[in-house]
């Protein structure tokens, strides 16, 4: 916590996403977006299925699930990729995740997106789903996103709400209001020409006309095999 100074976002959010039951925890905030938990699994599995194809992850992939919750997205992307990091700031979230999501090459840990230094990670893949928009300032966001594509790495930016959405409703389980980061595409693509917008298209999802995911392809890497090969 920040201590004589202004409280950030990622602070203010904490406690609602760390002082929950675990079935509630494991909705990951998603229950007032859709019809049934079925809704909301289908909609896991076409983000998932798109981070994978968009990202091209294969088993040569290490990927880094940046806000991973209970782990739901992280569980489906470990089936194609060789090992995925997934981090969070809630201690709630994260033993869940461990304990109902786990995956051999998946590493659960904790982490504040805000400070953490993903770079000393190692990978060139990432993805966040549904928590960029938690996060202290734009300026972080772009930081988090510049550290995986700079190299010609990949980047899935997804369920970003655009800048006509405000959430600063009060809510039954706790008594402050927050207003969240809101996204617009012509700065992200100001700052990340190589992005491209991926839209909702029939999935039932509260307010999907005004959420967008904003995926940087990573460039194309030789095959090891087949340089040698040439060589």
């Amino acid at each position: 916590m920040s201590v004589g100074g202004p409280v950030g976002r990622g602070e203010r959010w904490h406690s609602v996403w760390t002082d929950r039951d675990d079935d509630r925890a494991d909705w990951n905030g998603f229950e007032a977006c859709f019809e049934s938990a079925d809704a909301y699994a289908d909609w896991t599995k076409w983000i998932a299925s798109t981070i994978v194809r968009e990202l091209g992850i294969t088993r040569r992939d290490h990927v880094v699930d940046l806000g991973c919750g209970t782990g739901r997205i992280a569980s489906l992307v470990a089936d194609d990729a060789g090992r995925v990091t997934a981090l969070d700031y809630s201690e709630t979230v994260l033993r869940i995740a461990q304990e109902r999501r786990p995956r051999d090459n998946i590493s659960y840990r904790h982490a504040d997106l805000n400070t953490f230094d993903v770079a000393a990670l190692g990978a060139d893949k990432a993805y966040a789903v549904g928590s960029l928009l938690y996060l202290d300032s734009l300026a972080v966001v772009l930081r988090l996103i510049t550290t995986f594509v700079r190299d010609g790495g990949g980047f899935a930016a997804m369920d970003l709400p655009d800048v006509t959405i405000r959430d600063d409703m009060p809510r039954a389980y706790d008594t402050s209001t927050y207003t969240h980061l809101a996204f617009d595409v012509n700065t992200l693509t100001e700052h990340f020409p190589e992005g491209r917008v991926v839209r909702y298209d029939t999935m039932k999802y509260a307010h999907a006309d005004r959420r967008f995911n904003f995926v940087i392809t990573a460039a194309t890497k030789p095959d090891a095999a087949s340089h040698d090969r040439q060589g």
